[in-house]
C-alpha cells in the first residue's frame, strides 16, 4: 500500500509541476496580435447651407440687434464683414458656430 501511495504522490507531483512549466511556457511567448477588422469611416454629415443662412439671421437679430442697429449685410463686402465679425462676435459672446452661421448669412446677402 506504501508503494502505491508514494508512486502516486510522485505522479501527481510530477502532474502538477507539468502544469507549472507549461502555462509559464505559453506565458513567455509573444502575444498574438488581436484580429482587426477595418472600418471605413463616414464623412461628418455637411451642414445644411439654407439652414445655416436662415439661423444665421436669427441670431444676427437677436444678439447684433441687442446692442445696436443692424446695419443691412449689402452695405458691405464680405472681405469688410470679415474684419467686423472678428471684432464684434467676441463682443457678442458668439461662439465658433453661432459664428460661422451669422457669416454664413452676411455672405449669402454681402455686396459683390
Amino acid at each position: 500500500m506504501k508503494k502505491i501511495s508514494i508512486v502516486s504522490l510522485c505522479f501527481i507531483s510530477i502532474a502538477l509541476t507539468q502544469c507549472k512549466t507549461s502555462s509559464k511556457a505559453t506565458s513567455d511567448k509573444p502575444a498574438e496580435p488581436a484580429a482587426t477588422t477595418t472600418t471605413v469611416a463616414k464623412p461628418a454629415p455637411q451642414p445644411d447651407p439654407a439652414a445655416a443662412i436662415a439661423i444665421g439671421q436669427s441670431i444676427y437679430n437677436a444678439k447684433c440687434g441687442e446692442c445696436h442697429k443692424l446695419p443691412q449685410p449689402a452695405q458691405y463686402n464680405q472681405a469688410d464683414w470679415a474684419h467686423i465679425m472678428i471684432k464684434m462676435s467676441r463682443k457678442a459672446h458668439l461662439s465658433e458656430s453661432e459664428t460661422s452661421q451669422v457669416l454664413a448669412f452676411i455672405n449669402n446677402n454681402a455686396k459683390p
